[in-house]
């Protein structure tokens, strides 16, 4: 039965592709709400980017065309091209076109071109916008058109071909189009083809820019290039144009970024021996080129690449290793009473892992991973009552559902954001009236009422019933606005639908977040973001081609993040998704750590965690392009999820990581068309890919279990068991210990004459440390008082004589403080004196000698 339960996530990126592909089918004639009846009137400025000066063109204006309006707004129905073409001057485009739910335009400028060998060209880049109608018959806005340059690039293929493209279907095919210009890893340019095929990248005009582009680097994988002119940046005018080699330029440019990383990492990393040899091997390479054809420059910069992202990958992989180590691992030593046998197990890690949304119990694959970490989440949105309440009993078997079947020791709830959250777009309408009344239109003053009940509910029902409930999802996916998440609202009778706000976005944030602090600050609040943290130049256009984008979305998880905490949003841990190849974004180890980097950057300076909440990695991409196809496969799989999974382990900042779908199969029914996925780790039937052995190979490396030796055994940071057996193999007792990353502990048993056995565990180097720093101190302090008698021996008389008639004792207190890991269960009856306290003893005898030797030297003196 536990399988069978439904999360509140469940396909989330998937679903925007099926209600796209389920949506588009046949054209909807009848206009059942009558919405066309009405008119929209746009008011467009189109400037140059740069300076502002108005310019001329052409303005293209597409909708989507459906029986209600609300459709239109989240793309169901029919794409209807061109319903109206006008021309524009002096910067303003002002037109009136039948009421639609979203519009799209396609903006030609009318400009100067500038002749070339390679045609005309113009000088300023094509633009396409998207809006949906937020409530207004008049819309004003401003859109920026950059001006361009024109880097012609001479690309060969791996094998020595120079490519042409016939069309852009060629184009799309070869890279999904992927060539782009920028300045400022914000805006990004397009490519461009001229008639006889020839590639070149547009870039911004005026400013030193450079050019990313993807592709697929042999004997490597997927990877992000840049070309950037040896860092000085490609700089031309408005129609000007210069060629270069792309592959050779890109691995240049590649060389030296990963070997800036290299040097940049701290001395004491271990390095392995081929970072240093394929570093110098894509030297050798890019130096012997600079004097060969132009075939051979970039045949040359193929093999350098390799080389290169190998070199890069693996100094992260050495550096996350290294600081697996330094940080996760702890080292465990047993002091045993002669005779006695150890063994130890592990309860669970310190990391919150889960190993997919779907725990199926069953599955011995997923209840072996589900074993290392007993996380769970724990959801009782879906049979909450209408004021937001919880049912009591309904939450209890829940929890010991979750408790007893999942082996759950500690819960995570998605409750911290706004109630009916998990009501998809297209399903408002279909609700009990009670709901659809709070959704349609959106009633937010009553739906926070609702979640605040929830939330004080949840609470207090975990605190009632002993639920270890450590973190509350909040903020999901607030950085972004998809079309799941749009809200219901109304203009003159018709229902619209549109994203909230940034801004209401935040209120939110800020009042269910400090509500969370004032329930029980021991919750910790996670931001639930989004999945676009690294530069990713196709995510980043399609983003901001959405006219008035920052009225809703964030380009990306980090800027979200700061702009929620700026905003006055509580948060303890910064949640991201990680959907390696989705929307061409983390290609590869090394923009896992890139991403991550950036994350907890941030973090660190607001004092919070990180984490990951979707991860996600795929064996296949069904109906890819290509590139995609030829790139992924179960062996690819494995290898990003071992180097995914170490990377993320290497920052110990970070506390969470949840895999999403952990079988492959179609998406349910209920949410559109099947759509078959292959981001498990197990296959259909329940199978293990590669992927599995991966992720269970690494914790196995981490984590010990097994007979004690008798020499310290290192494992990751979490709760273990150690079962004490005599001689003669008879269990004495098992006891419950926390070993901490990047440290040792110590665990020393005793035997009595009962044979009862305590566990003390103690840090001993911390302690033994401590105490000798207070010797060297009361050390210090008797040598002073030394110098102070010989030079004040008029006060030392005086003193004798006040002494002579009433003695008083002098009693030296030694306080030493024992830094204990957890109290050890199976406390002994009669407790003993452990070795630190004698030891402790001994040294306030000794200063005790010492200071009664001080007095009688004194009274000698005298």
């Amino acid at each position: 039965m536990l399988a069978k339960k439904t999360s509140l996530r469940i396909f989330i990126i998937s679903v925007i592709i099926v209600s796209l592909l389920t949506n588009t089918a046949t054209a909807q004639n009848i206009t059942q709400d009558n919405h066309e009846k009405y008119q929209v009137t746009f008011d467009f400025e189109i400037v140059d980017a740069f300076t502002g000066e108005p310019l001329d063109g052409e303005i293209h204006v597409h909708a989507w065309v459906a029986d209600e309006l609300w459709k239109e707004s989240i793309a169901m129905g029919e794409f209807k091209e061109d319903i109206l073409v006008k021309k524009f001057k002096g910067g303003r485009a002002y037109f009136t076109v039948p009421l639609h739910g979203q519009y799209e335009f396609g903006i030609i400028i009318h400009s100067a071109e500038t002749p070339s060998p390679f045609g005309y060209l113009p000088h300023y880049d094509s633009h396409y916008g998207w809006m949906i109608f937020e409530g207004k018959s008049e819309v004003h806005a401003q859109i920026k058109v950059f001006p361009v340059g024109y880097v012609f690039v001479k690309l060969y293929s791996p094998e020595g071909k120079l490519m042409k493209f016939g069309n852009w279907d060629e184009l799309y095919r070869y890279n999904l189009a992927s060539f782009f210009g920028t300045y400022d890893d914000l805006n990004f340019t397009s490519p461009y083809l001229s008639e006889e095929g020839d590639l070149a990248v547009k870039i911004p005009a005026g400013k030193p820019s450079r050019i990313y582009w993807m592709d697929y680097v042999p004997n490597y994988g997927l990877a992000w290039l840049i070309a950037d002119n040896d860092g000085r940046g490609y700089l031309l005018n408005k129609g000007e144009y210069t060629v270069i080699n792309l592959v050779y330029d890109s691995a240049k440019t590649m060389l030296r970024k990963a070997s800036a990383f290299i040097e940049s990492l701290p001395s004491d990393v271990p390095l392995s021996e081929n970072v240093t040899r394929y570093l110098d091997e894509a030297q050798k390479l890019i130096k012997s080129a600079e004097s060969l054809d132009e075939r051979s420059k970039a045949l040359n910069g193929w093999k350098a690449l390799k080389k290169t992202f190998k070199a890069w990958e693996q100094a992260i992989l050495d550096y996350s290793n290294c600081r697996i180590q330094k940080y996760r691992v702890g080292e465990l030593a047993l002091d045993l009473p002669p005779g006695i046998k150890a063994n130890i197990t592990l309860d669970y890690i310190d990391l919150m892992f889960s190993p997919g949304w779907y725990l199926d119990m069953g599955n011995p694959y997923i209840r072996e991973l589900q074993r290392i970490s007993k996380f769970a989440t724990i959801e009782p949105y879906p049979y909450m009552n209408k004021d937001g309440s919880i049912p009591r009993e309904e939450f209890y078997e829940h929890y010991k559902d979750f408790y007893e079947g999942l082996m759950a020791r500690r819960f995570n709830a998605p409750g911290g954001d706004i109630a009916y959250n998990w009501i998809y777009t297209w399903d408002v309408l279909e609700q009990p009236e009670d709901v659809k009344k709070l959704l349609a239109p959106f009633n937010l003053t009553a739906i926070m009422e609702i979640t605040k009940k929830h939330l004080t509910d949840l609470i207090t029902l975990s605190r009632e019933y002993g639920v270890n409930l450590q973190t509350i999802e909040m903020l999901t996916e607030y950085d972004k606005a998809y079309i799941y998440g749009f809200r219901f609202y109304k203009w003159n009778d018709l229902y619209y639908a549109k994203p909230l706000t940034l801004e209401v976005k935040a209120s939110i944030a800020r009042e269910v977040t400090q509500l969370v602090r004032e329930l029980d600050p021991e919750v910790k609040r996670l931001a639930y973001l989004s999945c676009f943290v690294n530069i990713n130049p196709h995510a980043f256009r399609g983003i901001k081609s959405m006219i008035n984008y920052e009225k809703y979305a964030t380009l990306d998880a980090v800027s979200g993040l700061q702009y929620f905490l700026e905003m006055g949003a509580e948060v303890d841990i910064a949640s991201i998704q990680i959907y390696a190849l989705e929307d061409l974004g983390l290609l590869n180890t090394i923009d896992l750590y890139n991403s991550l980097q950036r994350l907890d950057d941030l973090a660190s300076k607001y004092g919070i965690s990180i984490g990951v909440e979707e991860l996600s990695i795929p064996s296949d991409i069904p109906n890819g392009e290509p590139i995609l196809k030829k790139a992924v496969s179960e062996e690819l799989q494995a290898r990003l999820m071992r180097n995914f999974m170490t990377v993320m382990l290497g920052f110990p900042n970070l506390v969470r990581i949840l895999y999403t779908t952990n079988i492959d199969g179609p998406i349910p029914r209920e949410y559109g068309e099947i759509y078959h996925h292959s981001r498990g780790y197990l296959r259909e039937d329940g199978s293990p890919k590669p992927a599995f052995f991966a992720i269970k190979d690494l914790f196995d490396s981490l984590v010990y279990e097994g007979e004690y030796s008798g020499a310290p055994v290192k494992t990751l940071a979490g709760w273990y068991n150690i079962s004490l057996y005599s001689p003669d193999g008879h269990l004495i007792g098992t006891y419950r210990v926390h070993v901490d990353g990047g440290s040792g502990t110590r665990i020393v048993f005793h035997l009595y004459e009962n044979e009862t056995i305590k566990a003390e565990v103690e840090k001993l180097r911390q302690q033994i440390e401590g105490i000798r720093e207070e010797i060297a101190s009361l050390e210090k302090e008797v040598q002073r008082l030394k110098q102070d008698l010989q030079d004040k021996e008029v006060l030392i008389a005086e003193l004798g004589k006040k002494l002579s008639k009433n003695v008083t004792a002098t009693t030296v207190t030694v306080t030493t403080t024992t830094i204990a890991i957890r109290t050890v269960i199976s406390q002994p009856q009669q407790p003993p004196i452990p070795d630190i306290l004698i030891f402790a003893t001994g040294i306030v005898i000794i200063i005790a000698v010492i200071m009664i030797t001080v007095l009688l030297w004194k009274h000698g003196k005298r």
